[in-house]
């Protein structure tokens, strides 16, 4: 089948390298070929708009985890119907991104409230309290001796 005038070299890698390898998202394309994704999707999305259905389709979704985007397309070398793409449940999706920020940030984030709590009890609330900010990044049976060596070295400062 004869589908275009000009020579596709970046395209016939691409369906060279699905055809290898397997179906395949544009990200792992990209890193098999050693090629920019960019121009990696900028290829694929030129192809399926020349030729519908005849050089690539998508065979499944895969769900992008640790990033803020739709799910990814795996496209094979093989012509056909695209795969229907998977209702996404936001609200899920949602409570996983922020449990994910809260195991990354728990201890930042619990060291803010402690400033902001204690700020909110000192007559001044300008004042810098004495909170250890590292508090949260130690174990449970230490974490009342560094918060009384804080108060201590505090009380000695103003001294």
């Amino acid at each position: 089948m004869k589908l275009s005038n000009q020579p596709a070299p970046l395209r016939a890698a691409i369906l060279a390298a699905l055809s290898d390898v397997g179906p395949m998202t544009t990200s792992e394309l990209a890193e098999h070929m050693g090629i920019d994704g960019r121009g990696i999707t900028a290829c694929i999305g030129k192809a399926r708009e020349r030729y519908p259905g005849k050089l690539l389709r998508i065979t499944g979704y895969r769900v992008s985890v640790g990033r803020r985007m739709p799910d990814l397309p795996i496209y094979s070398d093989k012509g056909g119907e695209d795969a229907k793409k998977p209702r996404v449940d936001a609200a899920a999706r949602r409570r996983a991104s922020n449990r994910r920020y809260r195991e990354r940030n728990g201890a930042a984030e619990a060291a803010k409230k402690r400033i902001k709590k204690a700020r909110l009890k000192a007559a001044d609330p300008t004042a810098m309290p004495a909170v250890n900010v590292w508090n949260g990044l130690a174990p449970r049976t230490h974490r009342h001796l560094m918060t009384a060596a804080a108060n201590a070295s505090t009380l000695a400062e103003a001294a």
